[in-house]
Formats: C-alpha cells, structure tokens, sequence
C-alpha cells in the first residue's frame, strides 16, 4: 500500500520550496500527509492581491518553523530566474489554477531543481470538487497549449467554470467577481485532472514517477524525480 510515510522519507532534511503555501494539509496531521517537521522549506507567493492567503510576514513560518519568503509568481519566467536551486519543489491544489502548466513546470526544472530533484505535487480530483459537472482535461489539450506558449491571462475555461461549478462542493465567496481579473487572483481552475492525467503529464516533461496514489476521495499525491 503506497503511504504518504514513503513521501517523507523520500524529501527528509532536504531543502525545497513550496509555492502557493503553507498549506494545513501538510502541518495537522489529521489529513494524513504531515510534512512539515522532516523539511527545510523557503516559500514563493504572489503578495499583492493573493485571495488565498490572507496575510504574509517578512519569513515563510509553516507549523512552526521559519525560511525564506519570496514575492513570486511561479509561473513566470523572469522571477523564478531569480531563485536558488532546490532539492524539491512542494505545492498543493496549485497546477489546476496553472493556464499552461506543462510550461510552467518545464520552467521549474529549467529554474528552480536541483539534477535529480523532486516536485511533490497534491492535486484534487475534479470528480470529488466542485469541477465534476465539466469534462476531464486531456493531455493532448494541454500539450496544445504549451505548443501554442498559452500565457496565464488566457480566458478560455473561464466560461465553462463559472456555468459547470458545482456550488454543493463549495468555492471562493467572491469567485464570479474574481474570475472578471483572474490573471491577478488565479481563482479559476483552468483545468481538470484525475490521477492518470497528473501522471501523464509528469511523464511528458522527463519526469520519472517515484509515487503516484489517492490519498483520499478529493486528494491525488504525486512525487516525480527529474530524470
């Protein structure tokens, strides 16, 4: 049985960075992927008009311990040249708000890992959140858009998100308003995934597969080592 234990032993002591964090999944252990404790963690956030995070201070505090805080959009080039290497990249419920993810991730290896470095990624699955009315996203859709260099102001899903959002599984209070500028909130979903498009799509940009498991109804974990 593939446990989230395995995901930890693979990352502990490194140094990595967390974009879109910190996360309460990663720091109560009641969800079952309690990982916080065992790294070494900077964090990457976009300070200005964030509507996930409420407030930021001058370091990156999760559960208790203290790195480095970074005013970045993970997404865009010229920022991430600006950052050091790491052992791993650590983001949760993040890619799905990602325009162009396979791009975005390229640009990860390109900038950010380490040789032979991780992405540990926790994904929903659009069967068990508020996407389950819209269709499932295919590879080839989004090898599409990195051919076509899809920018993250790009509006095509917006449409289809607000007519097939499922409100019995929640959203963000304000989400019709903040999808008029969603390329400042990212509050969109692009896209949508189930396990074997998150896996798909780390095979497509040269990674290798170390796990890939449910660790719940709502959460895909992925770790994927750069080849």
């Amino acid at each position: 049985m593939l446990t989230f234990e395995k995901v930890v032993r693979a990352l502990r002591k490194k140094d990595g960075i967390e974009f879109g964090g910190p996360t309460e999944l990663f720091s109560n252990p009641q969800y079952g992927m309690h990982l916080y404790p065992y790294v070494n963690l900077d964090g990457g956030n976009i300070i200005k008009d964030n509507y996930f995070q409420t407030s930021f201070e001058s370091n990156y505090v999760y559960d208790g311990n203290i790195g480095r805080q970074y005013d970045v959009d993970c997404t865009n080039e010229e920022q991430l040249k600006g950052l050091k290497k790491y052992d791993f990249i650590l983001t949760s419920h993040a890619i799905e708000h990602f325009a162009n993810p396979i791009k975005t991730l390229k640009l990860w290896e390109k900038y950010i890992l380490k040789e032979g470095g991780y992405i540990l990624t926790i994904v929903p699955d659009y069967q068990y959140c508020f996407d389950r009315k819209r269709p499932l996203t295919t590879l080839e859709h989004l090898v599409e858009d990195y051919n076509s260099d899809i920018g993250e102001d790009d509006k095509t899903h917006i449409e289809e998100q607000k007519e097939l959002h499922d409100w019995s599984y929640g959203g963000h209070p304000k989400f019709y308003e903040l999808c008029e500028i969603n390329d400042r909130t990212r509050v969109v979903h692009h896209h949508t995934f189930d396990i074997e498009l998150v896996e798909e799509v780390f095979e497509y940009c040269g990674f290798k597969k170390v796990l890939s498991f449910k660790q719940d109804e709502l959460n895909i974990v992925n770790l994927s080592k750069l080849q």
